[in-house]
C-alpha cells in the first residue's frame, strides 16, 4: 500500500490489530513503530535503513531474528513485551550505532553475549523481567557509555562482582524486585553521575552506608521493602537535589535526621513501616 510513497520516512501503526508477519518493505523507512499489535514474525532484508524500530507488545516468539543485524543505522530498538526466548543474539553487536536497546519482559536467557559490548554508543539498556537469576554478569561493567540500566524483576542475587558499579556515566540504576541479600554496596557512592537509584523490594540488609550522602546529583533514592536496620545516616541530609526519598518497609530505628529538614526540592518522603521513634526538624 505504501510502495508509491517514495518520500515517506516516519510511520506509526501502533495500537492496532495487525497480525502475522512484519512486512519487509518497512526497512526502507527511517522510523517505524508497530507497537501493541499481534505480529508473530519479523524478517529484515539487506539494505535496511531504519534508525528507530519499536516492535514492543506484540506476539513475536522464539529466537531473535539474526536478520536484525542488517539494520546498521539503528539507534533505537524496542522489543519489550514479546515472547522471545533463548540467548540475546550476538548479531546485535554489529549495530554499532545503537543508543537504546529495550529487551524487557521477554524470556531471554541470562547469558549476555560479549559481542554486545561492540555497541559503544549504547546509553539505555533495559533487560528487565527476563527472570535471569544468579549473579549480575561481569559484562555489564563494560558498557562504558551507559547512562540508564534497568534490570528489575530478574531474580538476580549479587551485583558486587558485576563491574556495573564502576560505570562512570550511569544516571539511573534500577535493580528493584530482585533477590539481593547482602549489605547495600558502598561502591555505589563512586557513581557520581547517579540521579536515580532504585533498589526496592530486595533482601538487602545492614545499615544504609553513610557514603551515599556523597551522591550529590541524586534525585531519587528508593530503598523500600528491604531488611535495612540501624539509623538513617545524617549524611543523607547532604543530598540537596533529592526529589524522592523512600525508605518504607524496613527496620530502621532511632531519630529521623533533622538534616532532612534542609531539603528544599523534596516532593515525596515515605518512611512508613519502620521503627523510627522521633522527629525533630531543624528551624
Amino acid at each position: 500500500m505504501l510502495e508509491s510513497c517514495a518520500r515517506l520516512e516516519y510511520v506509526d501503526l501502533s495500537s492496532n490489530n495487525f497480525n502475522g508477519e512484519l512486512l519487509p518493505n518497512v526497512a526502507r523507512f527511517r522510523k517505524f513503530s508497530v507497537a501493541e499489535n499481534n505480529l508473530t514474525r519479523s524478517v529484515f532484508p539487506d539494505g535496511c535503513k531504519l534508525e528507530s524500530l519499536d516492535l514492543s507488545a506484540n506476539m513475536l516468539i522464539g529466537n531473535f531474528p539474526d536478520s536484525m543485524a542488517t539494520c546498521k543505522n539503528l539507534t533505537y530498538l524496542s522489543l519489550w513485551g514479546n515472547n522471545f526466548a533463548g540467548m540475546v543474539p550476538a548479531g546485535i553487536g554489529k549495530i554499532a550505532s545503537l543508543e537504546a536497546l529495550v529487551l524487557g519482559n521477554n524470556g531471554f536467557d541470562r547469558q549476555i553475549p560479549q559481542e554486545l559490548t561492540n555497541c559503544v554508543s549504547l546509553q539505555f539498556l533495559d533487560i528487565s523481567r527476563n527472570t535471569f537469576g544468579g549473579d549480575v554478569q561481569e559484562i555489564f561493567g563494560n558498557f562504558m557509555s551507559l547512562k540508564y540500566l534497568v534490570l528489575h524483576h530478574n531474580y538476580t542475587r549479587d551485583v558486587v562482582a558485576s563491574g556495573m558499579l564502576r560505570l562512570p556515566l550511569l544516571a539511573r540504576l534500577d535493580l528493584s524486585f530482585n533477590e539481593f541479600t547482602r549489605d547495600l554496596p558502598q561502591k555505589v557512592a563512586y557513581m557520581k553521575s547517579l540521579k536515580y537509584l532504585m533498589l526496592t523490594d530486595n533482601n538487602f540488609s545492614g545499615r544504609i552506608p553513610s557514603e551515599y550522602g556523597q551522591l550529590a546529583e541524586l534525585g531519587a533514592l528508593d530503598l523500600s521493602n528491604n531488611n535495612l536496620s540501624g539509623g538513617i545516616p545524617m549524611s543523607i541530609g547532604d543530598l540537596m537535589s533529592l526529589l524522592w526519598l523512600i525508605l518504607a518497609g524496613n527496620q530502621l530505628s532511632g531519630e529521623i535526621p533533622p538534616e532532612i529538614g534542609y531539603y528544599t526540592s523534596l516532593l515525596w518522603l515515605n518512611l512508613e513501616d519502620n521503627r523510627l521513634t522521633s522527629l525533630r526538624w531543624q528551624r
